[in-house]
């Protein structure tokens, strides 16, 4: 087949209204890249009701399908195996692992097992189900793509699929996030942050282990917790209720600023002003948040564990995971030591500087065009 003219599917869903994901980031940004990449092909973009589809794209060379809110499997066997062979696609993108079990050929991202390692991240019939699609996954797509070894090697794992048909995929940021970055580097912080301050963005989910960090951040001397305070990006109602309850009782008041969702330009600002940037999860696929911090030049403290060593290389330094002395000791020692800041900075900035978009998009385009040949 000449893979010169593609019609390539996408499962757009995540583009949900009011939602911020790592997988909008990644996916949103291989569109953008893939329309300039490859100019003969088309995108079909399939989305339900809450879908956002884009809109200042080329539309000549993406079509859009929306459905109501139908029931998960009927949507990704039935009526997505249907559409597939209908609109005559070439191939089919989805960065979940739930693949139409009767498309020609499917490209899928599998980004981590944490239905399965995280015991609060799902119930038992919800890691079965996780756990057959991950099968049907790996069974179906003609290339599996991860975003890391981390999960790759936990693929092979628990899984014990062929090593040659997952392809890991670094990730990279948004352009347009990279842009805003540039931009507010000699800006002011947002309206209501003031002075120094430890810079956390997650969603708040409880493996993001937020808990640890504020109480690390208590066991610092008073006269740190008076220089610096701790500002949490992502949206509070995550936070398990435990947290809530300690953050009410431990004393710490308005020294912890949590300022919901924010938008990029806002985002952006507050990287270009934090001193350090703390990541305590549990378990990541990536860890998309500190590649960001990492962009602005923020030293990165991040747990041990899954990909987070692998992203930052020896740009960032490690505390144990879930151990909030350990953290404690080492953010007061890097928060007292502005040269240490400066170094680690720069080789954050460095070590970012090797994780791109463009490089990602081409990556996937030329799994696409292996799985064609």
């Amino acid at each position: 087949m000449d893979t010169g003219v593609l019609n390539v599917g996408i499962d757009w869903r995540e583009f949900a209204k009011g939602r911020h994901t790592g997988i909008q980031s990644y996916l949103g940004a291989f569109l953008s890249h893939a329309l300039v990449e490859r100019p003969r092909w088309t995108f079909h973009l399939y989305g339900d009701r809450d879908t956002v589809f884009p809109g200042a794209e080329d539309r000549s060379r993406i079509r859009t399908t929306t459905m109501g809110r139908w029931p998960g499997v009927w949507w990704d066997q039935a009526y997505l195996s249907w559409s597939c062979r209908h609109e005559r696609l070439d191939v089919f993108l989805t960065p979940y692992v739930k693949v139409p079990a009767l498309a020609p050929v499917v490209i899928a991202w599998i980004n981590d097992l944490s239905p399965l390692f995280l015991p609060d991240a799902a119930g038992r019939l919800e890691k079965l189900y996780y756990r057959a699609m991950c099968r049907l996954t790996l069974a179906k797509a003609r290339k599996v793509i991860t975003i890391s070894e981390s999960t790759k090697r936990d693929i092979l794992r628990v899984f014990g699929s062929s090593a040659d048909r997952i392809e890991t995929v670094y990730l990279g940021l948004r352009p347009s996030l990279v842009k805003l970055m540039e931009r507010k580097r000699n800006s002011r912080p947002p309206s209501g942050v003031r002075g120094e301050y430890i810079l956390h963005v997650s969603n708040l989910r409880s493996h993001k282990d937020v808990g640890t960090l504020l109480r690390a951040y208590r066991l610092l001397p008073e006269g740190v917790r008076k220089r610096f305070e701790v500002v949490v990006v992502g949206r509070k109602e995550n936070l398990p209720e435990d947290v809530l309850q300690w953050m009410r009782g431990s004393g710490l008041g308005s020294r912890v600023r949590f300022l919901g969702e924010v938008e990029d330009a806002d985002l952006a600002a507050l990287y270009a002003h934090a001193t350090v940037f703390v990541f305590p999860s549990r378990y990541e696929g990536f860890g998309l948040p500190v590649l960001e911090a990492m962009h602005a030049g923020i030293p990165a403290l991040v747990s041990n564990v899954s990909s987070l060593p692998e992203l930052v290389g020896d740009a960032g330094l490690l505390f144990n995971v879930g151990d909030e002395a350990d953290l404690a000791l080492k953010l007061e020692s890097l928060l007292a030591d502005a040269g240490l800041q400066a170094r680690l900075g720069a080789r954050c900035r460095r070590r970012a500087a090797t994780f791109n978009s463009l490089a990602m998009t081409r990556r996937v385009l030329g799994c696409i065009e292996e799985s064609m040949a």
